[in-house]
Parts: structure tokens; C-alpha cells; sequence
């Protein structure tokens, strides 16, 4: 905890089971971009990063379900300290270092996530500490969430689609010609992030129909994502914040 404090990190609240799951950060909570930590007992046991809010981060944690892997996991663990009676606290580093490199701003977190996980080796992260285990790997052929983060623009469009039966069924959903200029100019990778909970998930984005739409290929974490949170017929907003970041709400 301490190489932590010596950085920058402020502890801001903690995690409770007094009523229900919940946590104590009552500061801090709108701001975005930011490394956070769980700390028992002076120890490290995860870093993560987030382009959200806190509150909306936090609130990840704290609503976890459907197919938010990370959520579900980090939620599990944190309970079952709570349930021993141990102290779970909250630390952030705020980016208020405001550096870039030349016209491109840079993100503090993005910089010093994978650094502080390989140094100090969190027991609940899985990057950087040999902790992976078979069975706790997702199958193969499915696509893992992954907490992430990537310069968020001023500029951004969101659209409206309806989650038709084959869309709903199938995990994935086509643009109009309208928004060709917004997303990559060839087949590539692309990132959702789902809700307000800074869980990301991986896709691949192709023009993959007759008439040339643009189309975010079938995804099974993205089916059960439209599958736990709507129904058919329902409308997703989906935003454009570049053109390999989407945000569906």
C-alpha cells in the first residue's frame, strides 16, 4: 500500500456489508480516467483503471451480473473478506498530471496500470502475477471482458438501433451508410463498453452486408449482454466515441 500512497493514491471510502453491498465514497465520484485499488490490511489485492466516472465504476462492482466477468469475480472476493470481517478499502489516483506528446494527451492510468500490476503482483489481478489457473479461463471461442481504458474525444455521435430478432438472437448489429465516416476504414478490432460499468468487451467490425452497411460482428458476450438487459424490439443507443470505441447503453 504504501509504494501506492507514495504515487499519488488517496484513500476515499471502503466496501460494506451493513445493509447490502455497497460503498462509502461520498467524494470523487464523478471524476473519469483514474487508477483505483482494493487494499485489506495494508495489502494490495487489485488495481484497475477506468475512462468512466468512479461512480459509474464503483457501481460496476456493485450491480455486477449477466456476463461482467471482472465485476463478478473482483465482487466475490471482496464479499468474502467482508464476510471474515475484514476492512476492504478504496484508494484512486487522480490524473491531474495533464501530459501529452505533442497534440495527444496521455493517460496516466493507461501508463501505470500494467507497471504497478507487475510490481506489486495483486493477488485478484490476473496480468502480471502468474496466478492464472485453467479452470478459471473463459472457453476459447468466447470473448473476454477486459477492463481498459482509451483516450475518450470530445466529439462523438450516438445512434439509435433496434434490437431486431436476428440482433437479439445473434450478439451483433449493423450501421447505417450514414455513420461510414465515424468507424474504421477496414475490417478491424473494435471495444464496446456496456453500460455505465466500464466493462469492455472485444469485437470485430467489418462491411459485412450487401448494400455496404457497416456491421459489429457476432459476439456471445455481446448476445447475452442485449439478452440480460432487453428485449426484443427495444432501442440501444449506441456512441460512436471513436472509431474503434463504442458505448451501448
Amino acid at each position: 500500500m504504501e509504494r501506492l500512497t507514495k504515487i499519488g493514491f488517496i484513500k476515499i471510502g471502503e466496501w460494506n456489508l451493513k445493509s447490502n453491498f455497497k460503498h462509502t465514497i461520498t467524494k470523487n465520484l464523478e471524476k473519469r480516467n483514474l487508477l483505483y485499488s482494493f487494499v485489506s490490511d495494508s495489502k494490495v489485492l487489485y488495481i484497475g483503471k477506468t475512462a468512466d466516472t468512479l461512480k459509474n465504476r464503483m457501481n460496476g462492482y456493485k450491480n455486477a451480473g449477466g456476463s461482467q466477468r471482472t465485476n463478478i469475480r473482483v465482487k466475490k472476493e471482496i464479499i468474502e473478506l467482508l464476510g471474515k470481517n475484514k476492512d476492504v478499502h478504496i484508494y484512486i489516483l487522480i490524473d491531474d498530471a495533464n501530459l501529452a506528446f505533442k497534440k495527444y494527451k496521455i493517460s496516466l492510468a493507461a501508463g501505470l496500470e500494467d507497471n504497478l500490476i507487475a510490481d506489486i503482483r495483486p493477488e485478484w489481478n490476473f496480468r502480471g502475477n502468474n496466478r492464472i489457473k485453467e479452470h478459471e479461463m473463459p472457453p476459447e471461442d468466447r470473448n473476454i471482458i477486459v477492463e481498459s481504458i482509451l483516450p475518450i474525444l470530445n466529439k462523438s455521435k450516438t445512434v439509435e438501433i433496434i434490437l431486431g430478432k436476428e440482433y437479439w438472437d445473434k450478439g451483433f448489429f449493423n450501421f447505417s451508410k450514414k455513420e461510414i465516416d465515424l468507424l474504421p476504414k477496414e475490417p478491424s478490432k473494435i471495444r464496446f463498453l456496456l453500460g455505465d460499468n466500464s466493462d469492455f468487451i472485444e469485437g470485430n467490425f467489418l462491411f459485412a452486408t450487401i448494400n455496404g452497411q457497416p456491421r459489429v460482428t457476432q459476439n456471445i458476450s455481446l448476445k447475452e449482454w442485449f439478452q440480460s438487459n432487453y428485449k426484443m424490439g427495444d432501442k440501444i443507443k449506441v456512441e460512436i466515441i471513436e472509431p474503434t470505441l463504442l458505448k451501448i447503453h
